[in-house]
């Protein structure tokens, strides 16, 4: 299943975000999941995690 199946992709500037340290990992990815109308956020995240686990494997 492409991720684009879980949701919407949005390209534009990167978030404000000021540090995202992840310990233990050099690289990190991090997934914005916005609230849609009708999205379960919960539901999206586990797939997003589950596609992107099947990816790295």
């Amino acid at each position: 299943m492409p991720l684009d199946a879980l949701g919407s992709v949005s390209i534009g500037s990167p978030p404000l975000i000021r540090a995202a340290a992840v310990p233990g990992y050099r690289h990190a990815l991090l997934v914005d999941i916005s609230a849609q109308q009708g999205a379960n956020q919960v539901a999206v995240a586990a797939r997003v995690r589950a596609r992107l686990r099947a990816v790295a494997a």
